[in-house]
């Protein structure tokens, strides 16, 4: 990590990748857990 951060415990959320045939912009769906 970079930034303000620097050096300090961050959360990252769980982000689960989703195949979506019908999404035109992505091949794929951004879920949280």
């Amino acid at each position: 990590m970079t930034g303000e951060r620097q050096g300090q415990h961050v959360l990252t959320p769980k982000v689960v990748f989703i195949s979506d045939g019908d999404s035109r912009e992505f091949p794929f769906r951004l879920q949280r857990k």
